[in-house]
C-alpha cells in the first residue's frame, strides 16, 4: 500500500514569500519549507498494482497539452474549520480556469486508474500549517498582517506524484513521477514570481 497525493511544487521564490508567514500563532504546527505545496488530489491509500495503473493513467492524459494554460495565484490567507479551533492555515489560490482544468483532468485519471471519484469541492490552497492546540486571539492579528499577500502569475509546466510517509515529527514526501504539461519551449508563461 502507498499513500498518494498529486500536487504542484512551489518555485524557490514562492517559498521565499511564504515562509516569513510561518510564525506567530501559538499552537500551529508549521508545515516544513520543504513540504509547501498545492495539493492537486489526495488518493489516499493505494495498492501497488493500482499505483501503477494511475500512473499510466496521468502519463496517458498528459501526454499531450491541451487545456488553457494553467496558472498558479496565490492570494490571502485564510483557516479551514471554526475560528475558535481552526484546523489548518493556508494561503488561498485563486481558482484559475487551467488550474481547475488541470486539477479535474488529474481526478480523471484517477478514475480511468480505478479509484472513486474525489466528492469534496477542490478548494485550491497552499497549506502553511496544522493545528495542534488553539490559537486563541493571535490567529486574527497573524490575519490580518498577512492577508494582503499577492503572488502570481505563475506559470505552470508540470505537476508531481508523490508518497506520503507520515512520521511523528511531521510527513516525508516522496517523489514517485514528474509529469510536464507543456514543452518548456513552448510555454509563454513566464515562471517567474511577480510581486
Amino acid at each position: 500500500m502507498m499513500r498518494l497525493f498529486a500536487a504542484l511544487d512551489l518555485p524557490e521564490a514562492v517559498a521565499d514569500r511564504l515562509e516569513p508567514l510561518q510564525a506567530g500563532v501559538p499552537g500551529a504546527r508549521w508545515v516544513a519549507r520543504r513540504n509547501l505545496h498545492l495539493t492537486l488530489r489526495f488518493f489516499g491509500e493505494v495498492e501497488d498494482p493500482v499505483a501503477h495503473d494511475l500512473d499510466d493513467a496521468l502519463a496517458h492524459a498528459f501526454a499531450r497539452p491541451g487545456g488553457p494554460p494553467a496558472l498558479l495565484w496565490l492570494s490571502g490567507v485564510a483557516w479551514f474549520g471554526d475560528e475558535r479551533k481552526p484546523r489548518q492555515l493556508v494561503v488561498s489560490a485563486k481558482p484559475d480556469p487551467g488550474l481547475m482544468h488541470l486539477q479535474a483532468k488529474v481526478d480523471r485519471a484517477g478514475v480511468a486508474a480505478g479509484l472513486a471519484p474525489d466528492t469534496r469541492r477542490f478548494v485550491p490552497h497552499v497549506t502553511l500549517a496544522r493545528f495542534a492546540g488553539r490559537p486563541g486571539d493571535r490567529l486574527f492579528g497573524w490575519h490580518a498582517q498577512h492577508n494582503l499577500i499577492n503572488i502570481g502569475p505563475i506559470g505552470i509546466d508540470r505537476f508531481v506524484l508523490y508518497r506520503s510517509f507520515l512520521k511523528p515529527d511531521g510527513p516525508v514526501y516522496q517523489p514517485l513521477a514528474d509529469y510536464p504539461l507543456v514543452d518548456e519551449a513552448e510555454a509563454d508563461v513566464d515562471a517567474s514570481v511577480t510581486p
